[in-house]
């Protein structure tokens, strides 16, 4: 069983049509690359089913129009049609055509929809020591054209992004990495996750603070590159729905037990995972982590030991209820989160 976590894309997509009939392809995700939500959309992820046009994500409205994610190449394309005998239809195409033909900078986004197929849907990975997950089997929900909002400060162009001249992608994410750290000054690391016509998404870290997602707009004249003085802060923009329940938007208190001890599952193998690099990293260098940073993973371990006495019955009552190598499975994963707070012996 896995969780029903219905979350929410938000991109600046590359509208690459919208024609008078209605019609529209948008650019929505690049494949097989890190994403502002620390995710990786893998080829063949996408079912390709029809799916509803919706306004804001508004599931109580009428869909606006059908629409179909299909990959081509190393780019997800939304390719749909707006039904022109909805009002409200016609109001979001006109205002999508106004704002991409008028309006400097456009104020529409697009975001897309989904939830994860089965237990086999996604993997926990890391990439260059950060903590990824690979999104490998979805089924599409909706797409949604939405106004500008908090959780992407993004844009809807008309062309396609544009390449620098003589340049593959890689060579481009590697050159705006080297300018956006003489931009950043002194990080632990920053990595570039897209690169739009007028934008460039990262993630930053200091030394001792959280990392976080920035965008910030760039422009290429040459070989010379130019940012934007500010970086707007990128946050996820995530809701939850109970199973058997299709209304977007429901609040976590509605989750099924299991469901609700599925996600808390990856949240804490993931906080693991990086708290573990954080202390191995910082130790090389004969250093421990902030202060801050201390006493949030000791109140997490608080926590911890408030459930060991659930768990600790749990584990008895497994024996019992559970099949004898599900049983084994889930006593060896508990027993391997315990030895994770274990004292580590300082370097």
């Amino acid at each position: 069983m896995t969780p029903k976590q219905v979350e929410h894309k938000t991109v600046g997509a590359t509208i690459k049509q919208a024609g008078d009939d209605g019609s529209f392809e948008a650019e929505i995700a690049t494949l097989g690359v890190i994403d502002h939500d620390g995710d990786i959309v893998e080829r063949g992820a996408f079912s390709g089913h029809p799916i509803a046009v919706l306004p804001a994500h508004d599931s109580q409205h009428v869909p606006l129009g059908k629409a179909q994610i299909v990959e081509r190449g190393d780019i997800a394309v939304a390719t749909g049609q707006f039904n022109l005998e909805i009002e409200a239809a016609r109001d979001w195409h006109s205002s999508l055509k106004f704002d991409l033909e008028k309006v400097q900078p456009p104020v529409q986004q697009w975001s897309w929809g989904f939830r994860i197929m089965g237990p086999d849907g996604f993997r926990a990975d890391q990439v260059d020591g950060q903590p990824v997950r690979r999104l490998i089997k979805l089924d599409e929900r909706e797409v949604s054209p939405v106004l500008r909002g908090a959780s992407l400060g993004t844009r809807t162009v008309h062309v396609k992004r544009r390449k620098a001249e003589g340049m593959s992608d890689n060579d481009l994410r590697e050159r705006l990495e080297h300018e956006l750290l003489e931009v950043e000054g002194e990080l632990e690391h920053l990595w570039v996750e897209a690169v739009f016509d007028d934008a460039v998404v990262y993630h930053a870290r200091r030394a001792d603070e959280a990392g976080r997602t920035l965008e910030r707009s760039w422009a290429m004249d040459g070989e010379t590159v130019t940012f934007g003085d500010e970086a707007t802060v990128v946050v996820r923009d995530v809701s939850y729905v109970a199973v058997g329940k299709d209304d977007a938007g429901g609040a976590p208190d509605d989750l099924k037990l299991i469901d609700q001890v599925l996600l808390t599952t990856y949240d804490v193998e993931a906080t693991i995972a990086r708290v573990l690099d954080a202390v191995d990293a910082r130790g090389k260098r004969g250093r421990t982590l902030g202060a801050d940073s201390k006493a949030a993973a000791m109140a997490m371990a608080g926590q911890f030991a408030e459930l060991d006495r659930t768990m600790g019955q749990l584990r008895g009552m497994a024996d019992q209820l559970l099949p004898q190598d599900l049983a084994a499975r889930a006593a060896a994963k508990f027993l391997a989160l315990t030895s994770l707070r274990e004292p580590v012996p300082s370097a």
